[in-house]
């Protein structure tokens, strides 16, 4: 399937930017603010002293110029004609004459012609590699992308938008910063809707009120749209199977081994390992969506339900390959990984938990299923997702036990060599304390702890493939017993292979 497109209209003040870059952020999609586009033009007319009130003119203007949207969620960049303009056209000036540019029909044809470009380009790839785009606006649901999967109108009361604008413009939403931006806010939406409808929703379009929401409730009410309109969509093509050795993996749950190959079709190597000839196709790379949603699911249970902490959340890479390697001692981890994690993440669970109403839960969330009889089909899924710039969760100890990550399997270590991946190690505290059963759940509200550590880069260039791999293990158990002893010594949360208090 394409790509898949978000589109958010609303007025001023009801938040589509913030949300529009959280959906962004949390699915893996490209992120394009139309109204910044609208005052990038405005700049660049009254930088070359174009007449705003010659329609033709400044048409003329826009259509020449030469104008670079950064699509990234995390830090979108805007370029004109080489400068970086993000400040400079959120500045008063700017604000108080960009509605003569954005009611001028020739600019809007231009401007929507690019930003339709945009669209197409990043449903077939892009900076979101053909996963997608969020795009927000005002005329993004029946103008722009008609045809998008998801299309939401972002209100909220006018009190509301007029405290947040103020508090965005003035730092305080008091009366006095509200007063003096109302006019403003609703000049703005008033001169605005005389070309575009952004007040009443197109049928197809889906009203999403924020006045009662914070940022999270809004970006879970959009994210819940996507999950409705995604569910049961293919997922992304598989890349084909790596003729690679094949260590042993590590799954949610417990160790899982690769398959030993057929004899005739093996040749070991010396890690010990065996490179399979002769593989008839590669499974699915899961699809991206699954992740998206369930983080939200995951990330409701351990901060309302338990009482998780994330400290480091920072020093996770936004975009790119990467590998989240934790700790493991409950069954817990996992979930508590998902939901905890900055990034949509694919996690590898051991292929018994496929089982079931919880199975399909599993299948649905995009988590990546290990069978101890094909733990190659394991490493294709996890090499895929890293190929196309994702995130993958994975237990290096290779089963519950002590967390103390005493030792560990060359399964991450393969992925982040072959995947050129980084690996970032992760610290979970507090789901199994000294002296408790491995079995036994947490009661609510405990105190736990999610600590992500600093990311190591474990490709060495210089060292055939197989002793990169061994050297890279060694490297991500130290980072990550490092990170443990760390966090459990700065929290006073132990392990659970730790002795019991008296």
């Amino acid at each position: 399937m394409d790509g898949l497109v978000v589109a958010i209209d609303g007025p001023a003040g009801s938040g589509k930017s913030s949300v529009a870059k959280g959906v962004a952020t949390a699915l893996a999609l490209a992120y394009l603010d139309t109204g910044a586009m609208y005052r990038a033009a405005t700049w660049w007319c009254e930088h070359h002293d174009v007449d705003l009130a010659d329609a033709p003119a400044t048409a003329a203007a826009v259509a020449a110029m030469p104008l670079v949207m950064g699509l990234d969620p995390v830090a979108p960049t805007i370029e004109v004609s080489g400068v970086d303009v993000a400040e400079a056209i959120r500045r008063p000036e700017v604000s108080a004459v960009v509605s003569k540019v954005a009611t001028n029909l020739d600019v809007r044809a231009e401007l929507v012609a690019r930003q339709q470009a945009i669209v197409a380009a990043e449903r077939a790839g892009g900076f979101s590699a053909g996963c997608g785009v969020v795009v927000e606006g005002r005329d993004i649901t029946t103008v722009v992308a008609p045809d998008a999967q998801v299309r939401v109108l972002l209100t909220a009361s006018p009190a509301v938008r007029l405290a947040r604008r103020a508090a965005e413009l003035h730092g305080e939403a008091s009366e006095q910063a509200v007063a003096a931006t109302r006019d403003q806010v609703l000049r703005r939406d008033a001169e605005d809707s005389t070309v575009v409808e952004f007040h009443q929703a197109a049928p197809g379009v889906t009203v999403v009120d924020s006045t009662d929401l914070d940022l999270d409730q809004t970006v879970a009410a959009v994210l819940a749209l996507v999950t409705q309109a995604v569910s049961g969509s293919a997922s992304d093509p598989a890349p084909a199977a790596p003729e690679l050795a094949t260590p042993r993996l590590e799954a949610s749950g417990g160790p899982v081994a690769a398959a030993p190959a057929p004899a005739a079709a093996r040749e070991p190597d010396a890690s010990g390992l065996s490179t399979t000839s002769g593989a008839r196709g590669a499974p699915k790379t899961p699809g991206w969506f699954g992740p998206a949603w369930s983080r939200w699911l995951g990330r409701f249970l351990f901060r309302i339900v338990w009482n998780a902490r994330p400290i480091g959340k920072d020093r996770v890479p936004r975009t790119g390959p990467v590998i989240l390697a934790a700790n493991h001692q409950h069954w817990m981890d996992g979930p508590m990984l998902i939901g905890m994690a900055p990034r949509p993440l694919h996690l590898f669970v051991k292929q018994e938990l496929f089982h079931g109403p919880f199975g399909l839960l599993l299948r649905t969330a995009g988590q990546i299923k290990t069978d101890r009889a094909n733990g190659r089909a394991a490493l294709t899924q996890g090499l895929g997702v890293l190929k196309r710039g994702g995130a993958i969760g994975i237990f290096p100890e290779g089963e519950r036990g002590s967390g103390k990550v005493q030792s560990t399997r060359a399964g991450a270590a393969w992925l982040a060599v072959h995947g050129h991946a980084q690996v970032v190690p992760v610290a979970i505290l507090g789901t199994r304390r000294p002296g408790e059963d491995i079995n036994q759940t947490p009661p609510p509200r405990r105190r736990l702890v999610i600590e992500f550590g600093d990311p190591i880069d474990v490709t060495r260039d210089d060292l055939p493939r197989r002793e990169a791999v061994t050297h890279a293990t060694e490297t991500i158990r130290a980072a990550l017993a490092t990170l443990v002893a760390d966090a459990s010594a700065r929290t006073g949360l132990g392990t659970g292979a730790e002795p019991a208090e008296a």
